[in-house]
């Protein structure tokens, strides 16, 4: 195949094209629907105590 010539590893790259897409589709789809959640969600992370910090 041509994608075989034109690409080191096609599968690979593949694969991991279609992860980036499905996590953007995820993600804005999370952000869109669920925009009051995740932003509670993201203030709670930002509000732990420090000793559950990374």
């Amino acid at each position: 195949m041509w994608l075989e010539r034109t690409t080191g590893n096609p599968i690979r790259r593949y694969a991991f094209s279609t992860t980036l897409l499905l996590l953007h589709v995820v993600t804005s789809a999370f952000l869109n629907f669920q925009w009051d959640n995740s932003r509670r969600i993201f203030l709670m992370l930002n509000h732990l105590p420090p000793t559950f910090e990374a």
